[in-house]
Order: C-alpha cells, then sequence, then structure tokens
C-alpha cells in the first residue's frame, strides 16, 4: 500500500469546458434529490481527461 501524501493538484472551479460543467451540475442536483439532501450538501469529482 502507497500513501501519496502532499501530491495532490487541487483545482477549483475545475478547469473543464462549459458543456462538461453543466452535465456534472445535473448529475449532482439529481443525487441531490435521490439522496434526499436537505440545505446544503457537497459534491466532490475526479476527473480522468484520457
Amino acid at each position: 500500500m502507497q500513501i501519496y501524501i502532499g501530491m495532490s493538484k487541487y483545482v477549483c472551479p475545475g478547469d473543464i469546458d462549459l458543456d462538461l460543467t453543466k452535465r456534472v451540475q445535473e448529475i449532482t442536483e439529481r443525487l441531490f434529490d435521490v439522496l434526499k439532501c436537505r440545505h446544503y450538501s457537497r459534491a466532490d469529482f475526479r476527473l480522468d481527461m484520457k
């Protein structure tokens, strides 16, 4: 098992195109509803551009 401390690059907001941004927002809103979240929630996404 390897642990990679300090090797992540955080990019916020993400450097992605507008179409992908809208798609991620739609998915996040649906998850919020399906999971019956209330008031405030957070969703983190990992994206592999390969």
